[in-house]
């Protein structure tokens, strides 16, 4: 992916239509840093990968992986923190920036 594609992806909006850089949130981020698999759930099949959660918030996360995913896409991130039991979030992937990809939770799963 070339860097101005990246930049790009990077970028979200807000509710009155103003860009978003990567670096600016609604919800206050906390590190955390727990590893993850990652569930896309395509229309032709199901692909698992691996990753590093960096950051999350009440209404969103960001996380490290080698995975090429959809951007816009819903996946399944499965939290898995040492000596803790696992849980499962839905998120709609926002951007990308190199391995880094971030988005907001999903509260309604697929169907």
């Amino acid at each position: 992916m070339d860097e101005n594609r990246q930049v790009a992806n990077a970028c979200t909006f807000n509710n009155d239509g103003n860009k978003l850089q990567a670096d600016e949130r609604r919800e206050e981020r906390i590190v955390l840093s727990v590893p993850v698999q990652i569930l896309s759930h395509g229309t032709k099949k199901q692909n698992c990968a691996h990753g590093v959660c960096v950051d999350i918030s009440l209404a969103g996360v960001a996380f490290l992986t080698e995975a090429d995913l959809h951007l816009t896409d819903v996946v399944e991130l499965i939290f898995e923190p040492k000596g803790e039991p696992t849980f499962r979030q839905y998120v709609r992937l926002l951007y990308r920036l190199g391995p880094r990809y971030g988005g907001y939770f999903s509260h309604i799963g697929l169907t």
